[in-house]
């Protein structure tokens, strides 16, 4: 416990090794340094654990070279802030970081020099708890280039060790330079309910195609914001699902999805001055399962005569209805392009009949 730890220190990045660790519970103190060619495997409720207690206590560029780490049925638990923040400096883009099914990934970075290293999740657990002092990490992911998404993601919070379920700010945003790949799930779940608990997705650029949501339950403020021009190349699962634009709260929000299933009401907010947010959606199209679109007035009721955009779509692709009757979604054309067009909504007048 508290010892200082090295794997591959001063190692050639062109000779492999492994490092197995099996059934073992690993307290790390000042200084954890794992590099050259290593490969480490967490197995069997092995654990790699540095505490708060550690905070402030520089120790470099922990994970860098070609290291690869691989978190089975175990976990990778840093609670520490400010210079004692995990770095994450890999020089090419190996699969750095593995979570597999029953693994859990819970930790702070900071990327002293190359952002090249993947985050793979296969099944596992990336966790978001409370670190030192009072606040969790801000950018999910921070140091690494990519994040593949194989066998699946869920993104929860968790109770940190030594920290109990005292409240602390459970609303943290994923790093925007990382690319999402893969065909996988991702899913985020509350594993604190008595506390709110929210993600903000603002990458521009991923190209991932699984299916993104929230785990809902009764009673659990569990929320997944995408930001500004954000990209799901896959398809987004409404319920849970709000847009937001962290530079501009009072203005609109433009996001990018490859489909979105209506499995629950889809706020959608909208201003006098035909302003709306904006859903462009790709090959998956609108999926109709139940939900509506929920539009919101941001500066007063509509008076009839604005007409908002509220995206592209698949021509083939069925219209989303909207909650009030007062709103009509409708489409038209697009010149020169015959596989999509452009849905609009349209605010409803009422006529008073006066029968005498």
């Amino acid at each position: 416990d508290f010892g200082n730890w090295e794997f591959g220190s001063n190692n050639p990045t062109t000779v492999p090794f492994d490092v197995l660790v099996d059934g073992t519970r690993i307290e790390l103190g000042a200084y954890f340094y794992i590099g050259g060619a290593a490969h480490l495997s967490l197995v069997n409720g092995s654990c790699i654990q540095r505490a708060a207690s550690c905070a402030g206590h520089y120790f470099g560029q922990a994970i860098r070279d070609s290291t690869t780490i691989v978190i089975g049925e175990g976990c990778f638990y840093d609670f520490t802030t400010g210079d004692g923040n995990l770095g994450i400096d890999s020089q090419s883009a190996v699969d750095a970081i593995t979570v597999r099914d029953g693994g859990i990934y819970n930790a702070t970075y900071n990327s002293s020099g190359w952002v090249r290293g993947v985050f793979v999740g296969d099944g596992g657990i990336l966790g978001v708890s409370k670190i030192y002092g009072s606040r969790a990490r801000t950018d999910l992911l921070r140091g690494f280039g990519s994040a593949r998404i194989d066998g699946g993601l869920t993104i929860a919070s968790i109770n940190g060790i030594g920290h109990g379920g005292t409240d602390w700010d459970r609303h943290v945003n994923i790093a925007t330079n990382v690319v999402f790949t893969g065909a996988g799930n991702v899913v985020v779940s509350n594993g604190v309910p008595e506390y709110p608990f929210s993600v903000t997705f603002r990458n521009r650029s991923s190209t991932a195609t699984g299916t993104i949501g929230v785990v809902e339950a009764d009673g659990i403020d569990t929320k997944l914001y995408f930001d500004n021009l954000a990209k799901w190349a896959g398809t987004v699962i409404s319920g849970g699902v709000l847009l937001t634009n962290i530079l501009d709260a009072a203005s609109p929000t433009s996001v990018s999805f490859g489909g979105v299933d209506l499995k629950a009401d889809l706020p959608v907010r909208i201003w006098t001055d035909g302003t709306s947010d904006r859903i462009d959606v790709g090959a998956n199209g609108w999926i109709l399962n139940g939900g509506l679109i929920d539009f919101e007035p941001q500066d007063g009721d509509p008076t009839g005569s604005e007409t908002w955009t509220l995206g592209t779509a698949p021509a083939t692709s069925p219209l989303p209805t909207a909650t009030r009757r007062v709103f009509t979604i409708f489409s038209e054309p697009i010149d020169g392009n015959a596989d999509l067009v452009t849905l609009k909504v349209k605010a409803r007048t009422c006529t008073t009949i006066l029968l005498r």
